[in-house]
């Protein structure tokens, strides 16, 4: 659908451009006074058989680019990269102030170093619990607890509506190792002011009972690093700074320093430490530092825990690390859960340390390796028993678990739930009710090298076809009648090359090729009959119909 759509200026909207219906590039909007207010930028990873030679995803921000003038502000909700991510690769085309607190600061800060505009991007660090205006909107940070320091959610006032509460990422953790804990004082302050909408994540929404504390990672950890005798690796999410915390208190209890390996992992830690994040924590040492220390007194936290094929991890596992060498009886501890998508790297690489005799734990019954920053369903009934809102969106999540979180919303209460997706957009009525009134484009936009481009490109979908058939190319050399000179000349990719028959397979195409096309004048039907005798030619051999291309030189 076009973007024909014509907002009426004395109603609130909402629109997510990302996240609703799949993990990763969240990317929100609300529009007030034709006034428009973003909710974070965030990157997701890319689906590699579905997106051959791409990593990274982001939200298609075509709507907004043609109203950046009337885009009042972008707040940073926190840190995590399906939030913030999208920052350098689209502010550009947004040009807005961020607003956001200062652990996130930190970090937006230190990636727009690798941009040539990030000197001109206008970040205001905000305290917790800040109230503030951006344009017609009156805004305040909530403080919650997540797996990341400073995660905030964020209440919306626009003109005489009822509070809006976009949770951002959340859980409820009573001891949390780093930061405040949830202040449920001001949340329940938001059901005796009444509260219009909650807007929130459901990535857990699927998954019973109540999530687990930071707290009783550090226990655990205390208790396992006494059962092991050798080298520790353990690898977790690089911005869980509370998981590197918790990894320092359990080593310093068991007599071990902290090596940390990995750029990411020292950039959020010099982003943390910057902030006062670490102050009480005790020093990590450096990666060469780290290979010296006695087997049986450290513990190296590595980058990969997603498989990243440049991660610390993978080349560890691989014997291609340049300062550090695992060896035999050595254990790793994987601490984090696989995003969707990334679970054969992961597999690929526990495989291939296992074979080299490394122990590999990554589920214990009686140690908590890893626990989630995310609501469980218990959280979410708290939430809703509480702040009974007049209406229920979930975004944050893929399809299923979006249905869940509506359906436990209506299950305490709520009257009105709307499940979006990407481009959805929710009118907002003064009296508490919402209704979908417009569905634009907002497809992913993928990074490819140092581009972008739509997620329907069409060079993206070709490698999608050389990678399952393979290529030919056909050369065809042509008189003016169109009678061939020489011979058609072959090269091909993937497609039957090593087979012991060869040689046979290339003479008998090249003599289909001959016969198919004798007698023909007209270039545009010798060009097209050769590719389609090659295909069914070589599928009645190999099985499959390969990408192919005919060039034609005529004297």
């Amino acid at each position: 659908m076009s973007f024909d759509f014509s907002f009426d200026k004395s109603k609130l909207y909402f629109l997510p451009l990302g996240g609703a219906g799949h993990f990763g590039a969240n990317f929100n909007v609300y529009v007030f006074q034709d006034r428009y207010l973003i909710a974070d930028c965030g990157m997701g990873f890319a689906d590699q058989e579905r997106y051959p030679g791409i990593d990274i995803t982001l939200p298609d921000i075509s709507f907004l680019k043609e109203r950046k003038n009337r885009i009042v502000g972008l707040i940073a909700t926190h840190a995590h990269e399906d939030h913030i991510g999208g920052i350098p690769h689209l502010w550009q085309d947004l040009g807005c102030p961020i607003y956001t607190t200062a652990f996130t600061a930190a970090i937006i800060k230190e990636k727009l170093k690798e941009t040539s505009f990030g000197r001109n991007v206008p970040i205001n660090e905000l305290p917790l619990s800040a109230e503030f205006k951006v344009g017609p909107f009156d805004c305040e940070f909530l403080t919650i607890t997540h797996s990341i320091p400073e995660p905030n959610a964020l209440i919306i006032k626009a003109g005489n509506y009822k509070p809006v509460l976009h949770t951002g990422d959340w859980k409820i953790d009573p001891t949390p190792v780093i930061g405040e804990t949830t202040d449920f004082k001001r949340q329940n302050a938001l059901y005796d002011e009444g509260l219009l909408a909650i807007i929130g994540d459901s990535t857990n929404a699927s998954v019973s009972g109540h999530s687990s504390s930071e707290g009783d990672v550090q226990e655990s950890f205390i208790k396992l690093f006494k059962t092991i005798e050798n080298r520790i690796l353990l690898t977790c999410f690089s911005s869980n700074i509370a998981r590197l915390k918790s990894i320092a208190l359990a080593a310093q209890a068991c007599g071990r320093h902290v090596g940390l390996v990995g750029r990411s992992l020292w950039r959020m830690h010099d982003c943390a430490k910057s902030v006062g994040l670490l102050d009480d924590c005790p020093e990590f040492i450096s990666t060469k530092e780290a290979g010296f220390i006695p087997k049986d007194k450290i513990v190296i936290v590595c980058t990969g825990s997603q498989g990243e094929p440049r991660s610390a991890l993978f080349k560890i596992a691989y014997d291609d690390h340049r300062d550090l060498v695992v060896e035999k009886g050595d254990t790793l501890i994987y601490s984090a859960r696989a995003i969707p998508g990334n679970e054969k790297n992961i597999i690929d690489i526990k495989n291939k340390l296992i074979d080299r005799g490394i122990n590999v734990v990554d589920k214990l019954e009686d140690h908590i390796l890893h626990v989630s920053g995310h609501p469980y369903e218990d959280e979410l009934k708290d939430l809703y028993q509480r702040l009974k809102p007049e209406v229920a969106i979930p975004v944050h999540g893929e399809i299923k678990m979006l249905y869940d979180h509506a359906r436990i919303a209506r299950e305490e209460g709520v009257e009105q739930t709307i499940i979006p997706e990407n481009g959805t957009i929710i009118e907002f009525e003064r009296d508490g009710s919402a209704q979908k009134v417009s569905q634009i484009d907002a497809d992913k936009l993928l990074i490819d090298g140092r581009t972008i481009v739509y997620e329907h490109a069409y060079h993206v979908a070709n490698r999608k076809k050389l990678g399952f058939a393979g290529c030919l190319f056909i050369s065809l050399v042509i008189d003016g009648d169109g009678v061939l000179e020489t011979e058609p000349q072959l090269s091909y990719y993937g497609v039957f090359e090593g087979y012991p028959d060869e040689k046979s397979i290339y003479r008998e195409l090249v003599e289909e090729i001959e016969n198919a096309i004798s007698g023909l004048s007209d270039r545009m039907q010798i060009q097209e009959r050769a590719r389609l005798t090659a295909r069914r030619y070589l599928k009645s051999i190999t099985g499959k119909k390969p990408m192919t291309k005919v060039m034609i030189h005529q004297l």
